[in-house]
């Protein structure tokens, strides 16, 4: 006897005792098919029984020369006690469909519940494989420990390989919310080239793309996706290091609900070497989802809902419109809109010398703040030689690269962006996706004091010799120099040679002579981290002005300077008041 769920949620309140059928210990009890899934309760008791479940879940475009990072939703079924049971490569069946048939390659049962895994396909040409999972459903909460991880540029870094470890989906934002689990910083997906054929290191191509909620908060209405920043492929050595990039990038997928099986790297932060690091993923997690549904296990797909007209609020400010989609059903006009739930960003390009990129995702929203930001912010993978970045803390000398990164907008900001090179290298910018964003964006060079436009299918392109940038570029919304050409050329030219200023550390105070009696509508001081120390309105036409700077750490700080006819001027200074 058993059940057979189709196309279906099967929720059971409490625990689940499975019965092995007479004569068999491998014909299931339960078998979920065509996207069925098994949820349990959030005060479910431990699931027992010698019984066991079957679950499919399919690896699209893999074969036996790709990697994937797997998490299984069943434990083996034939270790005494109750509980989740660790996972072994034999508690995969056989499934019989027309793609290749599976060969058992181990016969070790020692994968803890919720504990991660890499593993190859099977066959060749890319056909993909239908696994069967068959064991003990996972249930209840599950901890997963956190240890010291290599992330290169990044400090006090732990992290694991984790994944969806239940028969059901798993919201990330909701897993990323959970108190307790406030070590988590984001997630990060292995992607690779599943084109290329080989078993060799040299030869492979991949990388990591990174997950985040874009939020401060749970978001309990589901329409939130985060934001995914995708991977760029690299090449590796025959140690299984990085080395030189490909060109090529990843896919784009969605990742808040993680799909069966689903496997991925938690990255995790705020760790001191003495603390016994862990998470907790809990059936309050789980949510029924179909793939395909803001959930993907390695398919491309967008990023909208699709939803009736008539159901949606199109003047809703936390969502934009996109495509309406008209279809004809059982004779019926129905229409359809595409809403886009992402908060405002914009996601950054930057391409070294023509052959590889970094992306990154700049977003929006006043739950955030200049500094680290958990939910808005997620570190990047750092694993390449040339790399482009947000240098996020508190000092110049200690900031951690971030490949993505939350700020409220201000017309006047200024975000750092830095570069590292290992040899001189071309680098252009360009933001390829502008989403509910009405205003430009500049790349600034504070050396060259130069604005280009990285928006409009604009480019920023600059060469640089072998080294590292933190404090020369900014992604800014004003281009200032413009500003004043338009307003008149003269009259800014001859401001600029005319202010000056002067950084008397002796009397802890910028001194700004202004002979000629701009009137100064503003005065703002920018640390390099972008964040606005100072602000001053309204000061006249005195001919020299004074700044306090005492309560400045010491530091190189970037004063800027607005008439009311709004011509600017800017200047680096150098703080030490120690």
């Amino acid at each position: 006897s058993y059940i057979y769920v189709k196309d279906q949620v099967l929720f059971v309140e409490d625990d689940i005792s499975l019965v092995t059928n007479p004569g068999t210990n491998t014909e299931p009890s339960i078998y979920l098919r065509n996207e069925a899934q098994l949820i349990q309760g959030d005060a479910a008791s431990a699931n027992s029984g010698n019984g066991l479940i079957s679950v499919y879940q399919d690896n699209p475009g893999s074969d036996s020369y790709d990697y994937t990072y797997w998490c299984s939703p069943v434990g083996d079924q034939t270790i005494s006690g109750n509980g989740n049971k660790a996972f072994g490569i034999e508690l995969f069946s056989d499934v019989n469909d027309e793609r290749d048939a599976w060969t058992y390659v181990g016969n070790n049962t020692s994968i803890p519940a919720g504990r991660g895994f890499s593993m190859k396909g099977v066959g060749t040409g890319n056909v993909g494989q239908l696994y069967d999972f068959r064991g003990r459903p996972n249930n209840g909460d599950i901890i997963v420990p956190l240890s010291e991880a290599a992330n290169a540029g990044n400090s006090n870094v732990i992290g694991t390989i984790t994944g969806n470890p239940y028969p059901s989906g798993l919201d990330l934002n909701w897993l990323y919310f959970e108190p307790g689990n406030e070590e988590i910083n984001s997630f990060q997906y292995w992607d690779e080239d599943r084109t290329n054929d080989s078993h060799y290191y040299v030869d492979n191509q991949g990388g990591y793309g990174t997950w985040t909620p874009s939020s401060g908060t749970i978001d309990m209405t589901g329409t939130n996706p985060g934001t995914y920043a995708r991977p760029m492929y690299l090449n590796y050595d025959n140690n299984g290091g990085s080395t030189t990039s490909t060109g090529v990038q990843g896919g784009d997928y969605e990742r808040r609900i993680a799909p069966i099986g689903q496997g991925f790297f938690l990255v995790g932060t705020n760790y001191t070497a003495s603390e016994d690091a862990s998470i907790t993923i809990k059936n309050s997690h789980r949510v029924y989802r179909k793939e395909g549904d803001l959930s993907d296990f390695h398919r491309t797909a967008g990023r909208a809902m699709t939803t009736p007209v008539d159901d949606v609020t199109l003047s809703n400010t936390s969502i934009s419109t996109g495509t309406t989609t008209t279809t004809t059903q059982g004779g019926n006009v129905l229409t359809t809109q595409s809403l886009d739930y992402r908060i405002p960003q914009l996601r950054l390009n930057t391409y070294f010398n023509e052959s590889h990129m970094r992306q990154m995702v700049l977003t929006f929203s006043d739950e955030a703040t200049d500094g680290y930001d958990r939910g808005f912010d997620a570190l990047s993978p750092m694993d390449a030689t040339s790399e482009a970045y947000f240098p996020i803390g508190e000092e110049m000398s200690n900031k951690d690269p971030y490949v993505i990164q939350g700020v409220p907008f201000e017309m006047e900001k200024l975000i750092p962006y830095a570069i590292t090179l290992d040899t001189q290298t071309q680098v252009v910018l360009t933001a390829i996706d502008e989403v509910r964003m009405s205003n430009e964006a500049y790349l600034y060079d504070s050396v060259n004091d130069t604005y280009d436009q990285i928006t409009g299918g604009r480019t920023a392109t600059v060469t640089l010799p072998a080294g590292e940038y933190l404090d020369r570029f900014f992604i800014v919304f004003r281009d200032m120099r413009r500003e004043a050409i338009v307003q008149n050329d003269d009259l800014a030219t001859r401001m600029e040679q005319n202010v000056d200023f002067f950084q008397n550390n002796a009397a802890q105070q910028l001194e700004v002579s202004n002979p000629e009696g701009y009137n100064i509508a503003k005065a703002n001081i920018f640390a390099m981290t972008g964040q606005l120390v100072y602000k001053a309105t309204d000061l006249g036409n005195n001919t020299r002005f004074t700044f306090p700077t005492a309560n400045l750490s010491d530091g190189i700080y970037l004063v800027m300077l607005t008439t009311t006819d709004n011509l600017a001027v800017n200047y680096k200074i150098t703080v030490k008041n120690n």
